[in-house]
């Protein structure tokens, strides 16, 4: 299968019918991703396109098309998709449609797409995807039929998550099972020898903590203390899935891991051990496994700017920055208003298939023919909590956006010898009761030890009082004056420097030289800007670019 990070490569590729069909509509167009289909014998083949947070059950997908009869919805095969659709799985977007030639495929979308800024597709291959806007999309599709428009939001209830979600309330939406595995890892696999084609990865590299000694002896062999979990999990998962029928196998734990690959240790961002929540699915197909790494991911958009008031950039890590082994990763990228630098929120992973190759993750599908598992992995780990203290404390002390505060408000009774504790506390206690009942966590503090002054100073730094419902409009407006869009290097620096996020074009995934370039040019010239040539290359202080992803909404470009 083609890497899909190189998301640009097919823009300029005039041999491309999509492009090409697009181009003779006049429709703008940009790069992007994502859909499914399912088949029945009796009704044919249906083209589906959902919104990436629909969870698509085909038992409600039949009721929700009307189909009469006896319905066995499933996932179509790929010789099935190349003799309709002229597409190969992964490859799959509702401008597939120009490829029926039959006329005998049913295009159904998501009504909620139409309400979209832009709808994303794939043209006929999956390293690249074209943004229309949703009336473009419908003038390019009625074009070849006219498509079904089903509400699947309001319908498939249950299914999809929840647009407030609220610790494992939105883990849970996803339908997921809770797990838990133990935090150190035999010596087996790093002494098992890689198999053809896997190199090292996957395997337990040097630089993680092991354990080699209990007590006054030595150990007969290292223990590892696990830095994630595919190397203890996904054995686990070879054994459990046999069958199309034991797919999706979805799985999340909260559990505590230690990295050590790296020097300088920083509270809450980058510390030596962290807690943190770990999901973990197989699938049956690329398109269920892309649908669950996008659900996830929104869902960690959401904790951000829902719960913690901080606004985030989704977007595709770069081929040099995605996960090892993984097929492609996506993240959420923060802005850190006080360094003036971009720190990693969440990932999400597509494995694509190198897990299920290396761990033997097969199953047998509806034909009795063997297939290897789709699987993803993703996290949220405890560094959300220093990323949140930074973008909204300031020199007063902590601020908390009030969905995440223990105290949404304190009470503190003013007394004087006229009027003292106890003839005020029945005000204070109604007022307390009355908050309460609104489910507004709040205290009375009552203490007569400390005088009111001492008392709003001691809550104002721990961030107690209500807090400002603002908080992430101003995050977001602050964020949004330090991100410039470059296209000439004599401007990257610069802005750089001006602790300024910058867009710019990208070459494309292959050309991981130029990113290095990139990140070691803007070093040297921001050094040569401080006349501070001398830096130790470990030091953090110089404005070296690094690239921290690629959004999945692409600004508007002139052309050339």
């Amino acid at each position: 299968m083609e890497d899909m990070s190189t998301l640009t490569a097919a823009l300029d590729d005039t041999s491309n019918p999509i492009l090409a069909r697009l181009a003779s509509l006049n429709l703008p167009h940009n790069t992007y991703t994502h859909p499914l289909s399912a088949t029945d014998k009796k009704h044919g083949l249906f083209l589906v396109t959902v919104a990436s947070s629909t969870d698509v059950n085909t038992k409600e997908l039949a009721s929700l098309l009307k189909l009469d009869g006896k319905v066995n919805l499933r996932l179509a095969d790929e010789e099935l998709l190349l003799q309709k659709l002229g597409v190969k799985k992964g490859c799959l977007g509702p401008l597939a449609i120009m490829n029926n030639v039959d006329k005998d495929v049913t295009l159904v979308l998501d009504e909620s797409l139409l309400a979209k800024v832009k709808v994303h597709s794939h043209p006929l291959r999956n390293d690249a995807s074209v943004v229309l806007a949703p009336e473009d999309l419908m003038t390019f599709v009625r074009g070849y039929c006219e498509p079904v428009v089903v509400k699947f939001s309001e319908k498939m209830g249950g299914k999809v998550p929840s647009s407030r979600p609220e610790g494992e309330k939105g883990l849970r939406s996803l339908g997921l099972r809770r797990g838990r595995v133990v935090p150190l890892l035999p010596h087996v696999r790093q002494q098992r020898p890689p198999r053809e084609g896997e190199g090292s990865r996957g395997r337990i590299r040097p630089e993680v903590a092991w354990v080699t000694k209990s007590g006054d002896g030595d150990l007969a062999a290292p223990i590892a203390v696990r830095p994630t979990s595919e190397t203890i999990m996904y054995p686990a998962f070879a054994d459990w899935i046999r069958s199309h029928r034991d797919l999706p196998l979805k799985l999340n734990q909260w559990s505590n891991v230690v990295r050590w690959e790296f020097k300088d240790p920083t509270p809450f961002l980058r510390t030596r051990e962290f807690l943190w929540q770990e999901g973990h699915t197989a699938h049956a197909s690329y398109e269920d496994a892309d649908v669950m790494v996008r659900q996830a991911l929104d869902l960690y958009r959401r904790v951000y700017e829902e719960l913690l008031a901080i606004p985030v950039i989704p977007g595709y890590k770069t081929e040099k920055e995605k996960f090892a082994g993984g097929h492609q990763t996506t993240t959420v990228e923060a802005y850190i208003p006080v360094s003036g630098r971009a720190i990693q929120g969440a990932t999400s992973h597509n494995l694509g298939q190198n897990f299920g190759k290396m761990f033997d993750i097969n199953y047998q599908d509806e034909k009795g023919e063997t297939q290897i598992a789709w699987q993803t992995s993703w996290g949220l780990t405890t560094r959300t909590i220093g990323v949140m203290v930074m973008v909204h404390g300031d020199d007063t002390g902590l601020i908390l956006p009030p969905r995440v505060a223990p105290l949404q408000c304190v009470i503190v009774p003013i007394v004087s010898k006229t009027f003292p504790l106890e003839n005020v506390a029945p005000y204070c206690e109604e007022i307390l009761k009355s908050l309460e009942e609104k489910n507004i966590r709040c205290k009375l503090d009552d203490r007569s030890i400390y005088n009111p002054g001492w008392k709003y100073a001691h809550w104002e730094q721990r961030a107690s009082p209500f807090v400002s419902s603002n908080m992430f409009a101003k995050a977001k407006e602050f964020r949004d004056s330090h991100l410039v869009q470059v296209t000439e290097w004599k401007d990257f620096v610069p802005n750089l420097e001006l602790h300024n996020l910058v867009l710019t074009p990208w070459c494309g995934g292959e050309h991981t030289d130029w990113e290095e370039w990139v990140k070691e040019k803007s070093r040297e010239e921001s050094l040569q800007n401080r006349g501070e040539e001398g830096e130790d290359a470990r030091a953090a202080t110089s404005v070296a670019a690094k690239t921290l992803c690629i959004p999945f909404d692409q600004p508007e470009m002139d052309e050339g």
